[in-house]
């Protein structure tokens, strides 16, 4: 086998080293995470905030992960492709007839092997990875949605809470008793919320956990198919 279209099978071994250590032993695990300046003084509602922010977190660098994973993957297609166009016209022409079938064995197996990878990157890892994302990724930009109006009545909550103090014997009876209202009002939709989000994180974690299981176990598949693909071309 030519030292060239050996180095080439060992830059896929490193691609898919790096994919252990960086991809694999990474999706699902994310770092402390320290929500920015906030204005919500609840525990409880900064807790559910601070979760999300690690699971949004999560979601992205494992994404991001997988993304380069593909990168890595198409230029190695690329170079691949690169190696089966120049020595396919250096011995195209070739005179010594036993030279010229050993090059050209190793150009189809160079061929067929970068057909194989590019499938993994192009089509089975979009299709059974990366669309396992999508719905913590819907369900993410659901939350966002949710999680918004959820500061504003905690904000709310604060902001009415610190005008009673403020205006208690300066203000009317009626006023007091409208203030009382928003706030009590407030206080229910903030307590509410707090449940329903508690259970929609609940499920966002489960997808995530679940999309990131099915990633692992994918790529350890498809690590063990590309380990065969070479370990038949070395042959």
């Amino acid at each position: 086998m030519n030292f060239s279209f050996d180095s080439l099978l060992n830059q896929a071994t490193n691609i898919w080293e790096w994919t252990k250590d960086s991809v694999i032993d990474g999706v699902g695990v994310a770092a402390d995470y320290v929500l920015g300046e906030s204005f919500v003084n609840d525990p409880e509602s900064k807790k559910i905030l601070i979760r999300f922010e690690k699971l949004e977190s999560n979601y992205k660098s494992s994404i991001l992960k997988i993304h380069l994973l593909r990168q890595h993957l198409l230029e190695y297609t690329e170079k691949l492709t690169g190696f089966y166009s120049a020595y396919n016209q250096t011995f195209k022409y070739s005179n010594n007839s036993i030279l010229s079938n050993q090059f050209h064995q190793n150009l189809i197996s160079c061929k067929n092997f970068e057909s194989f990878v590019n499938e993994i990157s192009e089509k089975k890892i979009p299709t059974n990875i990366e669309n396992e994302f999508e719905k913590v990724s819907k369900h993410i930009k659901s939350f966002s949605i949710n999680k918004d109006q959820f500061i504003q009545n905690n904000l709310k909550l604060e902001r009415t809470k610190a005008t009673i103090l403020a205006t208690l014997d300066s203000s009317p009876a009626e006023r007091i008793i409208e203030l009382q209202k928003i706030e009590r009002e407030t206080k229910e939709n903030v307590e509410s919320s707090k449940i329903s989000l508690t259970e929609e994180l609940n499920q966002i974690e489960k997808e995530l956990k679940l999309a990131c299981d099915n990633a692992i176990n994918k790529f350890g598949i498809y690590h063990q198919e590309i380990v065969n693909e070479m370990q038949k071309i070395s042959q």
